[in-house]
């Protein structure tokens, strides 16, 4: 007979380390709460940009380029707010649902097999008020998260996640 060994690594909970389902799930709760508080602080205000609106892939404002009004430019929307507000941001006009969205309530879920981040913005009520002849959703394009974004938010879970794990010991190896 051989002499041979074998390492073993635990990946998942440490058997009599004291980390519960409960406990993974509050956890994982935890990491989304600070992913949605993220996205709140750092990348909501960028749909408020014209940047932000290219980023996320706005559906164009009649008067915006590729996008002209029959009757002249000023007689479209992007005209009548560049005339009265004097800008052009995406999502203002007169700067309600900007504030609006200020107030946030983070709500997160967490399952065996799935979890969920959900940020509710209750005060940006007129995000759901939509032209029954545009395909514009200001409520879809508000909370549209870009491409490059998605690895950054992943990241902040999953390093959120590491963190919180290490509280209850991490991983060991036993060598028999």
């Amino acid at each position: 007979m051989e002499n041979f060994s074998v390492t073993i690594r635990y990946f998942r909970a440490v058997p009599g380390r004291g980390i519960t389902v409960a406990d993974m799930k509050a956890e994982i709760r935890g990491a989304w709460t600070e992913v949605g508080e993220d996205w709140h602080s750092r990348l909501r205000p960028k749909h408020f940009t014209a940047a932000g609106g290219r980023e996320y892939g706005y559906l164009p404002r009649k008067g915006d380029p590729g996008n002209p009004g029959r009757k002249g430019f000023f007689s479209t929307y992007m005209g009548r707010k560049t005339r009265s507000k004097h800008h052009r941001r995406p999502l203002v006009w007169s700067g309600e649902l900007e504030d609006a969205t200020r107030g946030r309530r983070i709500e997160t879920r967490a399952f065996t097999t799935r979890s969920r981040l959900r940020v509710v913005m209750p005060q940006a009520r007129k995000a759901n008020w939509r032209n029954p002849h545009s395909r514009i959703d200001m409520g879809a394009e508000l909370t549209t998260i870009s491409a490059a974004e998605v690895p950054e938010l992943v990241g902040i879970h999953n390093r959120s996640m590491q963190a919180r794990l290490r509280r209850f010991g991490g991983g060991r190896t036993k060598t028999i």
